[in-house]
């Protein structure tokens, strides 16, 4: 899990003690990547013994040769920041299994608790694209002439010559095999919901 640096660590829902320990014991990775230095993310991180890099310039590099060094492909880091923000949810990034909405208490349990009685609106997805072009974050998506959701990373996948990238796309369409179009410099082009990881032939999977 990367921890964007924009979050502050001292009051963000899913920093906490006890998710920390969670991902451990899952053998979930989580590190802190910023450009600046922050004394009070400093002070969190050592606390819940969570690697932290500060005062770079390159936080794609860093977060690549961190990927590179802990054997951790890259499409299956969850970036916080873009994939999960203030405005997302655990339970519409696929996290449910480690949000325990029956036990402590903790900062935006009310709501997220709230938007699963009432069902979820969106979801995280993975997608390749059915033809050349490279998603980026903020790139529409779109069904039947209608916006449906929208991508939050994305980028070329050298293995496998196309591009791919994650997305919050709508409820009910966020099926795998669902076919879209993401709006891409003027051009509606084709993609599909896939079910992750993109590539299974790794160097994890052998």
């Amino acid at each position: 899990m990367i921890y964007h640096e924009n979050y502050d660590l001292s009051q963000t829902t899913y920093i906490n003690t006890s998710y920390s320990k969670s991902n451990k014991k899952h053998g979930i990775k989580q590190i802190v990547i910023s450009t600046e230095t922050n004394p009070v993310v400093s002070a969190r991180v050592k606390k819940l013994d969570i690697p932290c890099v500060q005062s770079i310039n390159n936080k794609k590099d860093s977060l690549k040769d961190y990927c590179e060094k802990n054997r951790i492909e890259l499409e299956t880091v969850a970036y916080i920041g873009n994939d999960i923000n203030d405005k997302t949810n655990p339970l519409e990034a696929g996290l449910s299994w480690i949000t325990v909405l029956n036990k402590k208490k903790f900062i935006g349990i009310d709501s997220i608790k709230k938007e699963k009685k009432n069902g979820l609106k969106k979801h995280l997805v993975a997608f390749k694209m059915q033809e050349r072009g490279v998603p980026r974050p903020g790139y529409e998506i779109y069904l039947k002439k209608n916006i449906v959701g929208f991508v939050t990373s994305g980028n070329h996948s050298p293995s496998l010559n196309i591009g791919i990238g994650l997305a919050y796309v709508d409820y009910p369409f966020h099926i795998i095999g669902q076919e879209l179009k993401i709006l891409i410099r003027n051009k509606y082009l084709n993609a599909i919901i896939v079910k992750p990881p993109f590539i299974n032939r790794g160097s994890l999977h052998n």
